[in-house]
Order: C-alpha cells, then structure tokens, then sequence
C-alpha cells in the first residue's frame, strides 16, 4: 500500500482551450516535514478509532472504469475537523498558494470568506493488483463535482515506491 492523503497533488499542466488556463500546479517542500507527520497521525487516528463505514473502502470510478483497478480510501474530514484544525488552516493556505500560482482567483473571490472543507480522504494505490483485480491501481477520467480546488499531499517518499502519476485535463475535456 502507498498511502496519499487527501487532496490531489496536481502537476502543472497548461491546455489551450483558446486563451492558456492553468489547470493545475504543484507546490513542491508546501508540507514541512512535521506537517506530514501530523497528517500520518491524522490517518493513523482514522483507522484505529474511525467508525467502519468511513475505513478502508475499495472505489473506483471515472470514464473507462472497468479496465481501471481502483484504489483504497479512508475519509479523513469528520475527524480531521475537530481533532486535527490545524492541518485543515495548512491546506487552506496551500490552496490559496497553488490559487494564487494558477491566477484562477477564487480566493481573491471570495474576499475574506474561507472556502469549506467539502472532502478529506487518504488514498491508496497499490501495484498492479488490487482486490480481487488484476488491474492496476488507477482511477478512469473524472472530475471532483462541485470543489473549487483540489489539493493533494504525498504522504509516502519518493523513495519508497515506483511509477505513480498524476494526470490533469480539463473538465471539458472528459
């Protein structure tokens, strides 16, 4: 298991859909280290004293799901808002970070309202078997619904695992 935590690390990807719109950015060192420590201890809390229904669930979805293997989730955001607040500020100022980045403007938008916490989840992708599947892990084209922005925070070294992508495209593009 590698686990990821909430959020989509998103690589910096540019499509033309007439004028260039940033779709995503990535903000290498946003997490100190301590920080990821306590997002692991946020996890870890999770699965020991989570109920069961937000542990450990098998999901897979998108476009073209049926040749993609899915992943692991254990949903974060319950806990992390009352035990965990601190992290939940960090990643809004890395939002507001990767907004500001991207020149997207939702914050600026907002004015001094802060956006909620509409999910938190810590992934996990596997190799090229998950469950009772042979496919690797991965999730088909989709998009996040109704979120502003997406951030994602690697929780697992560099060096402690092999392959591992993230693909962004617009939603028109699905």
């Amino acid at each position: 298991r590698v686990p990821t935590a909430a959020m989509l690390r998103l690589g910096r990807a540019c499509l033309l859909l007439g004028p260039c719109v940033v779709i995503g950015v990535q903000i290498h060192g946003a997490f100190s280290e301590d920080e990821i420590l306590r997002a692991e201890e946020l996890v870890s809390y999770v699965e020991r004293e989570g109920d069961e229904e937000y542990l450990d669930q098998m999901r897979n979805f998108g476009t073209d799901k049926e040749n993609e293997g899915g992943h692991q989730v254990t949903f974060l955001h319950e806990y992390a808002k009352s035990r965990f607040p601190e992290l939940l500020g960090r990643i809004w100022e890395v939002a507001k970070a990767a907004d500001s980045k991207a020149g997207w403007g939702t914050v600026k938008a907002l004015g001094s309202q802060r956006l909620g916490l509409r999910c938190m989840e810590s992934i996990s992708y596997g190799g090229a078997i998950v469950g009772n599947s042979s496919l690797a892990s991965s999730l088909g084209w989709h998009h996040d619904g109704h979120t502003l922005i997406t951030v994602a925070v690697m929780l697992s070294r560099k060096e402690d695992y092999e392959g591992g992508s993230v693909e962004v495209r617009s939603k028109q593009a699905l």
